[in-house]
């Protein structure tokens, strides 16, 4: 085993060490507790979130391990972003190209791809956007977010000129022929927007005068589909800080719709929540969450369908959760860490569709290509494809199994 890995590569997703683990690991922003039977097992320590750690709500100071972040399809091409420096030997630094038989580095050597870690990717046409905690983008000058024509990077204004002032855009998502990006900042550009902004490919524009207070301290994730844009975030001031908060912008009347605040414990109660992702579908909203009680901690899927709030089932206590949602038709995958969801044995990834849980694989097994934590998920067709602290980094469903991709070379 190469020096400075995740710990999470010798983990099982209850956290303890796997059979035959050896090696050198990083535990970075790792702690250790005792299981009931008295062995060691492994959590993220309490100072870092698993949000954190993987990218999506954390300040830009956090530590990122090696790892895809971030997956995106445009046109037959597979786009990963991360933190590596090759795939399968060939130069492409925190974001590369798969065409289905070679990967492939975005520019030219010595200034191919982006110098920082990218967390998240977008596609409106044919023109891919990054974000992420970098500056440059091949030989341009780019602040946390990018876009990638095909044949040459360029800037989107973000922060130039006041980069300090920009720091926390968080979460980004195309919607139409635009790219909108929400998190904690007051301008967009050199435009006026208050932690929401839309890109038109050209120029920044705020959305209205006003957002709703629920989202006034800060976005966090974003999601969208026909006119409708949803975000969720925090209120500045706000009244149940147990209560998960998301809002829906209509892109073609201009106005805002609150959506009923997700309770899942008492206001009083010594517990706190937050959502990890959303994806939408023609009939409905998806938001997974992580909430901690003193005593345990509730992984699981929310569905808004424009009337109420479902719970659609919880991963159990053998593992960290979920991360990472795709939509196709109207399945949607969710993928993790976790042996099981709603009471139906999975590894990782499954499959909500026809009102029940689907396994894509169910069994635990150290030699899959998603034994890990997946952190990033783009479907096509039946094909899924997973990015995230694997050991091939990137992982290809076919329908019945699960295969690498060729290896992403470590840092």
């Amino acid at each position: 085993m190469e020096s400075g890995q995740s710990l999470a590569m010798a983990l099982q997703p209850d956290g303890s060490v796997r059979a035959g683990a050896q090696g050198c690991y990083s535990a970075v922003r790792w702690g250790m507790v005792l299981a009931a039977d008295g062995q060691p097992a492994f959590t993220l320590a309490p100072s870092a979130s698993i949000t954190e750690q993987f990218g999506r709500r954390g300040p830009r100071s956090s530590p990122h391990p090696d790892g895809v972040w971030a997956v995106a399809l445009v046109g037959r091409d597979l786009y990963v972003g991360g933190r590596f420096s090759k795939i399968n030997g060939v130069p492409a630094h925190n974001i590369a190209r798969w065409d289905g038989r070679a990967w492939h580095s975005l520019g030219s050597e010595p200034h191919s791809g982006l110098n920082g870690v990218v967390e998240s990717l977008a596609v409106v046409g044919k023109t891919l956007y990054a974000m992420g905690d970098f500056d440059r983008a091949g030989e341009t000058e780019a602040f946390f977010l990018a876009a990638w024509d095909g044949q040459r990077w360029s800037s989107l204004g973000w922060g130039e000129g006041n980069a300090h002032d920009n720091l926390f855009i968080k979460t980004m998502t195309a919607a139409g022929s635009d790219l909108y990006v929400g998190g904690e900042f007051a301008r967009a550009g050199s435009v006026a927007a208050h932690n929401l902004a839309r890109w038109d490919g050209r120029q920044w524009h705020a959305l209205g005068p006003s957002i709703p207070d629920a989202l006034s301290d800060n976005v966090h994730l974003l999601a969208s589909w026909g006119e409708l844009l949803y975000a969720e975030g925090d209120a500045a001031h706000n009244p149940n800080p147990n209560a998960i908060q998301a809002a829906c912008w209509n892109r073609k009347s201009s106005t805002w719709q609150l959506l009923p605040p997700v309770e899942l414990f008492p206001v009083d109660s010594a517990a706190h929540a937050f959502a990890t992702d959303l994806v939408a579908t023609d009939s409905a909203l998806y938001m997974s969450y992580r909430a901690f009680t003193a005593h345990a901690h509730h992984n699981g899927l929310l569905r808004w369908n424009g009337r109420v709030w479902a719970r659609l089932g919880e991963t159990g206590p053998n593992g960290r959760g979920i991360f990472a949602l795709a939509a196709a038709d109207d399945a949607v995958c969710v993928a993790g860490n976790f042996k099981q969801i709603g009471g139906t044995a999975a590894c990782n990834v499954a499959r909500w569709s026809h009102n029940h849980w689907e396994a894509l694989q169910a069994d635990f097994d150290w030699d899959s290509a998603i034994t890990g934590v997946v952190c990033a998920l783009a479907i096509r067709g039946r094909r899924v494809y997973a990015g995230g602290m694997l050991r091939p980094f990137v992982a290809s469903w076919n329908g019945a199994k699960w295969a690498q991709l060729p290896p992403t070379s470590r840092k």
